[in-house]
């Protein structure tokens, strides 16, 4: 059944909802990114006459900056347009065709902050640390030894960890269940022994009998990403953990910390790049290969593996005249 989406009533609401169906029986799922962006087409779509269809000029103008849009938003708010008009153009609304080459998001240098093992160290201490509580924050002192051990002990993304149930973890098995995750990506990802019996304690002494595997004891819910994100705030400081510019390391670098010690680990171990990336990458969730490669950069071991036999590929890859 459609319906539901929240898109501002018009000619091109329903074909929106089409779209967005058309895309989850592909098997997106109806990501989060993909309905924030379709609802904002829909608002610029809004105050149109008619479906007739959308020229060149119409379409420019939708996909110029809007206000406080990120570059890496607004490139793929210029992707789901393109996929829009070339839906709607074989719906019969004619469409001018965005270009693949449109817009693309300039490329950084980021890098991931990656800890030491000290501060590994210092920050599960730091959770073991935390003091009795009561009131709105009671059993905080409970959860973050097991959730920061879980992130950095799996890759899990914060979002994953926190729409955890009880029942998503099989003890016998010892496997979490990680249900349409980003990307609408499901897997199932073991836990090692140590970890699969604090889960288990963790469980049983808190009685959890379903729910979220992190209840909140003020709403009953999971714990929400921004209190996680303060809370983590707190635990960097009492480790006295800072980046290289002196600002707070994000939840998400448990993550990459994570995938940089795995990648690193399976390398060392004599296993090829082309194995170790396909293996981490299921593991992980990622759609792509590509996504877990950034990772190579950030192992020395990988580096030079993955330079010395890129190398020999390069005379084999055409390159693109645009």
């Amino acid at each position: 059944m459609m319906g539901g989406y929240g898109f501002a009533p018009g000619p091109y609401s329903a074909y929106l909802e089409l779209f967005v169906e058309y895309k989850k029986g592909k098997g997106e799922k109806g990501s989060h990114s993909l309905l924030s962006t379709c609802r904002k087409i829909g608002t610029q779509l809004s105050g149109e006459s008619e479906a007739s269809g959308l020229g060149e000029p119409k379409v420019r103008s939708m996909l110029e900056r809007l206000d406080g849009e990120s570059d890496t938003s607004r490139e793929y708010r210029v992707s789901v347009m393109r996929q829009l008009c070339v839906f709607l153009d074989a719906m019969g609304v004619p469409c001018w065709t965005v270009p693949a080459r449109y817009y693309n998001a300039p490329r950084g240098d980021f890098r991931p902050y990656i800890f030491s093992d000290e501060e590994v160290d210092a920050l599960l201490a730091a959770a073991d640390s935390l003091p009795a509580s009561n009131g709105r924050a009671r059993g905080y002192e409970v959860v973050y030894p097991v959730l920061v051990r879980l992130l950095l002990s799996t890759g899990l993304r914060i979002s994953e960890a926190l729409a955890l149930s009880a029942d998503d973890f099989d003890a016998e098995a010892r496997v979490l269940s990680v249900t349409n995750s980003k990307n609408g990506v499901s897997r199932i990802v073991p836990v090692g022994d140590t970890m699969a019996l604090r889960i288990m304690r963790y469980a049983s002494e808190r009685g959890l009998a379903g729910g979220p595997l992190f209840p909140s004891p003020y709403t009953g819910g999971p714990y929400s990403g921004d209190g996680v994100r303060y809370m983590f705030g707190r635990l960097y400081d009492a480790a006295g953990i800072r980046t290289e510019s002196g600002r707070r390391p994000r939840v998400h670098d448990c993550r990459h910390w994570f995938c940089t010690r795995s990648l690193d680990k399976m390398l060392s171990s004599g296993m090829s790049v082309y194995e170790a990336v396909p293996i981490l990458a299921a593991y992980v969730g990622h759609v792509n290969y590509a996504d877990t490669e950034k990772y190579i950069h950030l192992t020395r071991t990988g580096h030079d593996a993955f330079v010395e036999a890129e190398s020999s590929l390069a005379p084999m890859i055409p390159r693109v005249v645009v």
